[in-house]
């Protein structure tokens, strides 16, 4: 770390007070350190604060920019002073070199060497509300961190913790104390829903969230108070400010029994243009990484899957994720459109090629022009309207229905279906040649029951869309709800998990969505009742930086690495274990730089 702004700290943080004297009145003046370690908070007392490198001094700095013995903090006539220590890189005091023995005002920017610092104003008033802040104020504090995040290249951190109703009286009584005794004057913190807090930690980064997260537990252990929290970090573990919390919620159900979770296990969230992709299965990663490998191919792709499994998801990252994302994506769902409206709609038409035919009007592969055509079920296409499409993949033209030449067209197709074409050509249902040419490229989406570690995250998610939808608060997803989930085969994939949680959260009364709410087909599985199958230990990781290889490759190491200590290491086993040949797995360990722990190169 060099180089710090000293604009790091906002005006709108100084609290006021016109000296060290007024501060001592009406409260306590702090000084507010932004080290490498993040932001710490000093009380100004009345005996000497020793500020330097050296591990025995009040304020412990660890940057070479500062020297063993920096400077110290006196108390004065009228309040604290600051004197250098013959340190080699300076003190400073609003960017003047302190000479001798200056007074601290609130507002005053120090910097020790390279480390910025200020004196800030804690008042004395503070009861629990000081640093309460409504949900709309809670969000604008996010934004602004997450700029300066990016702008300084830190990172902030998230805590969310929640109690059982009947403890609800005991959060909020807690959550004065934390106020008081655990967050800094930079934290805030925020009721989310009956029985929830959450915390936004300013410059922290994981170590620091997950400390701030072990006090916060231990202040309501003292109280004998269960509760459960989540840590997660930006940018960290969230590709947006607005999936943060979605983070530390994950983490919070995948908490071990230190009733503390840290988002650090097997879930990626992608993003891809403007949407998210929620990716925990193995399979998933891999289907995710092959799509980014051939974005920009020009050919023809085939996405293979059944109805709602996520088709279109894929389809969108081909596009977003290649060079054509600049340029139109159109959608055509081939099923939803009457057989006689199919043509016009996919080719277009001149004016007076048929009755009500007023004007001439663009086809959907015309108006995808050097972007990408997206079919859905393209096997409900008549016959006629397949050869004219073969026309289009093969020879890049186009001819609208009444016209009499064809004029070119610059369109990737992308077609799915979840009809099983080799059956359907035997039936003469679908065109072999035209099956052939979307073949060139053929992606296959297994069935949401084959990617069970997905189920949690994305029912979090799709409660929390219904709930923001229904303008009403988000209920906690039940531990037995999510067993019933887990254990039900979903024939409608993730299609049917959004219409069956958004029916959920309309009809759930409490701040708990349970298996009492779900259709009765769900609520009936055996995991409801405490059977089925038990959570993997660890079940979360989300992943922002770098592009979408680079995520899948965190997952895959991180799968890697856990196959590796259940088998204590020995690849031989780890690859039977993964059902992988031992010279692919070794290939791998070497490709994504993966060492047995004490063993150096």
């Amino acid at each position: 770390m060099s180089g710090v702004d000293d604009n790091f700290f906002d005006e709108d943080t100084n609290h006021g007070g016109d000296a060290a004297g007024g501060a001592a009145r009406d409260g306590k003046l702090i000084l507010l350190v932004l080290s490498p370690q993040g932001i710490r908070q000093y009380e100004l007392r009345t005996d000497p604060l020793t500020v330097g490198r050296a591990l025995g001094c009040d304020v412990h700095i660890d940057h070479p920019s500062v020297s063993r013995a920096h400077a110290t903090i006196l108390p004065g006539p009228s309040g604290p002073v600051l004197r250098d220590g013959g340190s080699t890189n300076g003190t400073y005091l609003d960017d003047a070199p302190v000479l001798g023995e200056v007074p601290l005002r609130a507002g005053h920017r120090v910097r020790f060497g390279q480390i910025a610092a200020q004196i800030q104003l804690l008042e004395a008033t503070r009861d629990g509300t000081a640093r309460m802040v409504s949900a709309e104020q809670f969000a604008q504090r996010l934004r602004e961190e997450a700029a300066r995040c990016i702008r300084h290249d830190r990172s902030m951190g998230y805590l969310t913790l929640e109690v059982a109703p009947a403890h609800v009286a005991d959060l909020l009584r807690i959550g004065k104390t934390i106020l008081q005794h655990t967050l800094r004057a930079t934290d805030a913190i925020t009721i989310a829903a009956t029985g929830r807090l959450d915390i936004l930690l300013g410059e922290a980064g994981k170590d620091v969230a997950e400390a701030a997260a072990r006090r916060v537990h231990a202040l309501f252990g003292m109280s004998k108070v269960p509760v459960e929290l989540g840590v997660a970090t930006f940018p960290g573990d969230a590709p947006s400010v607005e999936s943060l919390a979605l983070a530390a919620q994950l983490a919070l159900r995948s908490h071990s029994q230190g009733g503390v979770g840290v988002a650090q296990g097997a879930v990626a969230v992608l993003q891809i243009g403007n949407r998210q992709a929620i990716v925990a299965d193995p399979a998933m990663a891999r289907l995710f990484a092959n799509a980014e490998r051939i974005a920009s191919a020009t050919l023809p792709a085939l996405i293979t899957g059944e109805t709602g499994s996520g088709k279109e998801v894929l389809a969108d990252a081909l596009h977003h994720l290649g060079s054509r994302s600049p340029h139109p994506l159109i959608k055509l769902s081939c099923g939803a459109l009457p057989h006689d409206l199919v043509e016009a709609e996919l080719f277009g038409h001149e004016r007076g090629a048929f009755t009500g035919a007023t004007e001439a009007r663009q086809g959907a592969i015309e108006r995808a022009h050097r972007g990408t055509i997206f079919l859905d079920e393209v096997a409900e296409l008549p016959l006629g309207v397949q050869a004219k499409l073969l026309r289009v993949v093969e020879d890049k033209r186009v001819c609208r229905l009444g016209a009499a030449e064809e004029h070119p067209v610059d369109v990737r197709v992308l077609a799915a279906t979840s009809r099983d074409l080799p059956s359907e050509i035997a039936q003469g249902r679908f065109r072999e040649d035209l099956y052939y040419r979307l073949n060139a490229i053929l992606l296959a989406v297994p069935p949401l029951r084959e990617r069970r570690r997905e189920i949690r995250p994305l029912s979090e998610r799709c409660i929390a869309e219904a709930a923001r939808t229904a303008r009403k608060p988000a209920p906690a997803l039940g531990k037995a709800t999510a067993l019933a989930l887990e254990a039900y085969a979903w024939p409608g994939n993730v299609r049917e998990l959004q219409n069956a949680l958004g029916r959920a959260v309309l009809v759930c009364e409490g701040e708990v969505l349970e298996p009492r709410h779900l259709p009765p087909q769900i609520a009936a599985q055996p995991s409801a009742e405490g059977g089925g199958p038990s959570r993997p230990e660890k079940t979360l990781e989300i992943v922002i930086r770098g592009s979408i290889k680079e995520q899948l490759a965190e997952v895959e190491r991180a799968r890697l690495v856990e196959a590796l200590e259940k088998c204590d290491w020995n690849q031989t086993r780890t690859a039977e274990h993964l059902g992988m040949p031992r010279r692919t797995l070794v290939a791998k360990l070497g490709a994504l730089g993966i060492e047995r722990p004490g063993r150096s190169r």
